[in-house]
Parts: structure tokens; C-alpha cells; sequence
């Protein structure tokens, strides 16, 4: 009994050796390394970060990629946590088999790993295939009491055109066509979707870079990542539209100032808007319209409006629903306000801005009986 004890002992006493032993020695962080990412990068301390694409090979060297520069090739080193990629060290904060956290000074980049898959459809037949059709968001709103939009995409050289129909459940509203600058670019195989902040005219800054994904040649999904998530968006065929010039557009897409912060104006300020609600103003609605009615918008650099946003709630600002003869009339009352004082820069006046907006309607037993801001 003693030596079975004793080999039991030695026996558990080897295994929990082993397993320390091999705890001790995680996966060699180089290896991990080893393979396509996409992420942010920044090229120097004072610029400003850029999603690219960067593929590490075993032998130092890796392929940089991002829409404006296109493809550079790089030399990489690790040397305990830091990362050294073309002239900047990353210090290491994690890395695993498909994430990558780096930090220079305050700022955090987060890379994912890009799994290489089996095309369903052909590399040589994805961009003729999305050029050539129309497609829709699918998922994009279902069919209740809310506010919701369904949008249809024509891909471009160097733009996305796509028609906005804004629906109260299932009545259609209204539509309205609107336009971003994006760029579809390949890389390694795989096409990527880039979108970017600004428009023809000005410079431009690419946003994000989205693998393209097909899931057969009606269907394909853009995966755009954000910090460790992914989300997808499906493009589906659809039906076409005509494509007009005549487009919303925003020239920013990062960040857009509020209107007290552009200055943004209204021809004969507010006693012109309200002129413009008189109807709105004379109108006995369901006494059950009670409340408060915002519509949330915004203003570009050439004083066009675009992305309608609606918000319903009771005197005590708890959801509700309006009757849909109101909200119809406020939409499109509200969208052919087309006399805007465009806002500026504070600091540059000749530079135009886009601008967030919102108007507020609150009712009173049907009657509107005051109009804010």
C-alpha cells in the first residue's frame, strides 16, 4: 500500500510539474503575430490614426494597407512587449489569437485578426457584381409603430448613392436621396469597403475599412469593426432607382457639431419657421396628440437637410404614439425648410460646416402650441 501511495504521489507530483511547466510557456506572442489584422494605425505620435491593414510575415517584413496610400511594405521587430512596425513601437497591452491591443503614449489602437475564407464567389467577379446591381440593408426596420427607414445602395466608382424611404409603421412618409464618398479596395485577395467623412471637394479621410463577404452572388456582408466587435451589414439585390445629382451629402462624418456650436441660422430666424408651421399652428389634430414631437435632422455645408430622426413622448416625456396624420404633416412640412444660414467654423469663418439640428413641436390636446428651440 505504501508504494502504491508513493507512485499515486510521484505520478500527481509529475503531471502538476508538466502543467506548471507548460503554463510558464504560453504561445509565442511573434506566431501569433504571424498573419492578416485590420485595425488603426498611426504613423507618427502627432498624426492622426488610420484604419489599414497589416499582414506580419515570418521573415520581419509586413504589407501596410489602407484606401488613400495603398500597399507599402514594411520591416517589423519584437523585442519583449513592444512591437516595432516601420519607425513606431507599439508597447503590447494584450495579444491573442485573433486580438491585438497596442498602445503609443494615450493612444490605444485595437487590431482583429482577418480570417482568410473560401470565396463563394470569385475575387475577378465581386466588384463587377456590386457594381452592376442595387442592393438593400436588409433587417433595416421592421414594421411597428416606429419611426424607421429602408434604404436601397447603388455602389460607384468613388461614392454610394442610396434612397431613403422613411415609413410610421407601414405608411410611407417620404424619401429622400442621399450620397457618401466610399471606395471599394483589394488587398490580399478580399475586397474592402471604405467609407469616408468627407466629400467631393474637400480632402477626404477615409473612416473605416469593412471586409466584403458573399454569401452567394444576391447576397454579401461588410464586417465593420469596432474595438472587439464585429458587426455585419447585408446587402441584398434589389430593385433599381434613378440615381439624381441632386443628393444629400454630409461633408463631415466623425463628428457633427451641434447648431449652437456652428452658429447655424434660418433666414429671419425663428419667426420664419414658425410662419412656415402656420398650417401645423391652425390644424385641430386627435385630442389623443398630446405631448411632445421632435424631429432631429441634419444641415450640411450647402444648407440641404437629411437624416430625419423622430422622437415621441407624453407631457412627462415617457414614450408615445402620435396620430400619423400629425407626424406625416410635421415630416414634411419640416423637410422643406430650405432657407438655412449654413454654419461656420469658429475659428475659420470661409469654412462651412455641417450641422446636427432638431426642432421640437409640443401639443396640447391635439393643438400645436409651441415650437422650439
Amino acid at each position: 500500500m505504501p508504494n502504491l501511495l508513493f507512485k499515486c504521489y510521484l505520478s500527481f507530483a509529475i503531471i502538476s510539474f508538466l502543467l506548471g511547466f507548460m503554463s510558464c510557456n504560453p504561445p509565442d506572442p511573434e506566431k501569433q503575430l504571424i498573419g492578416k489584422w485590420i485595425g488603426f494605425y498611426k504613423y507618427r505620435i502627432s498624426a492622426q490614426s488610420f484604419p489599414a491593414i497589416i499582414k506580419f510575415n515570418e521573415d520581419g517584413t509586413a504589407i501596410q494597407f489602407d484606401p488613400q496610400t495603398g500597399e507599402k511594405e514594411v520591416q517589423w521587430d519584437w523585442i519583449q512587449d513592444v512591437l516595432k512596425v516601420d519607425t513606431v513601437d507599439y508597447l503590447v497591452s494584450k495579444i491573442t489569437e485573433d486580438f491585438l491591443e497596442v498602445k503609443i503614449k494615450e493612444l490605444k489602437c485595437v487590431f482583429k485578426k482577418v480570417k482568410d475564407e473560401p470565396q463563394v464567389v470569385p475575387i475577378s467577379e465581386q466588384l463587377d457584381l456590386i457594381k452592376e446591381n442595387f442592393w438593400v440593408r436588409r433587417n433595416e426596420y421592421i414594421y411597428d409603430n416606429d419611426f424607421g427607414v429602408i434604404e436601397l445602395s447603388k455602389f460607384e466608382d468613388d461614392h454610394r448613392s442610396f434612397l431613403k424611404s422613411y415609413y410610421v409603421g407601414a405608411e410611407f412618409i417620404f424619401e429622400q436621396q442621399e450620397r457618401d464618398r466610399m471606395t471599394i479596395s483589394e488587398f490580399d485577395g478580399q475586397l474592402f469597403l471604405s467609407e469616408s467623412d468627407l466629400y467631393v471637394g474637400h480632402d477626404t479621410t477615409f473612416l473605416n475599412l469593412m471586409p466584403i463577404e458573399f454569401e452567394n452572388e444576391n447576397t454579401f456582408l461588410a464586417w465593420e469593426y469596432k474595438q472587439r466587435k464585429a458587426f455585419k451589414k447585408r446587402f441584398c439585390k434589389s430593385t433599381e432607382f434613378e440615381v439624381v445629382d441632386s443628393s444629400f451629402y454630409k461633408c463631415q462624418k466623425t463628428y457633427i457639431r451641434p447648431y449652437f456650436q456652428t452658429n447655424l441660422g434660418y433666414k429671419n430666424d425663428k419667426p420664419a419657421i414658425e410662419e412656415h408651421f402656420t398650417d401645423i399652428f391652425q390644424k385641430q389634430y386627435l385630442e389623443t396628440d398630446d405631448g411632445y414631437l421632435t424631429v432631429l435632422f441634419v444641415v450640411n455645408c450647402e444648407g440641404k437637410m437629411g437624416e430625419f430622426e423622430l422622437q415621441l413622448f407624453d407631457q412627462d416625456f415617457e414614450k408615445k404614439e402620435f396620430s400619423l396624420d400629425l407626424i406625416k404633416d410635421i415630416l414634411q412640412k419640416t423637410k422643406t425648410l430650405n432657407e438655412w444660414k449654413v454654419g461656420k467654423d469658429s475659428k475659420d469663418k470661409s469654412k462651412k460646416l455641417d450641422s446636427r439640428n432638431h426642432l421640437l413641436f409640443k401639443f396640447k390636446k391635439g393643438k400645436l402650441t409651441e415650437l422650439l428651440p
